[in-house]
């Protein structure tokens, strides 16, 4: 993820964090649903770019599944306890 975050996640308000043993989250402030797709969409290819061998994937190389989800103020109002 070292060598993705940097182009991926570019404001100084964007993080990019280990979420678990293979899981990373990259969070993007203030970024729309279209342009948060489109940074998933980069990260993939550029992980499947990379080319690092993975021994047990179909595929032979290490592969990425990524989602996106957006939170607002008004989403996180609504959902208040």
């Amino acid at each position: 993820m070292s060598r993705i975050s940097p182009t991926a996640a570019r404001r100084s308000s964007d993080i990019t964090a280990r979420f678990g043993g293979e899981e990373f989250a990259v969070l993007l402030p203030d970024t729309d649903g279209d342009t948060a797709i489109a940074i998933a969409q980069k990260i993939r290819t550029s992980i499947r770019d990379l080319g690092m061998l993975h021994e047990g994937s179909e595929h032979e190389i290490v592969t990425a599944t990524l989602g996106a989800t957006g939170f607002t103020r008004e989403t996180a109002v609504s959902n208040a306890a």
